[in-house]
C-alpha cells in the first residue's frame, strides 16, 4: 500500500496504513466511520491526529475486513 500518498498524512504513520487499505478496499472515511458509529468529521479528525491504540487498529481492521499484525524485527530481519 505504501505507493499512495495521501496528503499531510505521513507514510510512516497508522492513519497512512488506514487511509491507504481504505482505498484498496474501495471504503470511504464516512463508510469507515459509520462502522465505528461515529461522524465522518470525528473520523477524519481521528486520522488527523493518528492516535491510535493497538487495540483501535485491530477493530478497525476486523471491521473493514483485514487482519491487523504487528510484531517486533530485528535489524538482521528476524521475527521475535
Amino acid at each position: 500500500f505504501r505507493h499512495k500518498v495521501f496528503g499531510d498524512i505521513s507514510a510512516d504513520s497508522n492513519a497512512f496504513d488506514i487511509k491507504a487499505a481504505l482505498n484498496e478496499l474501495g471504503i470511504t472515511i464516512a463508510e469507515l466511520g459509520k462502522r465505528m458509529n461515529i461522524s465522518k468529521q470525528a473520523m477524519s479528525k481521528r486520522l488527523l491526529d493518528d492516535k491510535f491504540s493497538p487495540a483501535d487498529l485491530k477493530h478497525i481492521a476486523e471491521l473493514i475486513g483485514c487482519e491487523y499484525i504487528t510484531e517486533f524485527t530485528t535489524r538482521d530481519g528476524d521475527i521475535v
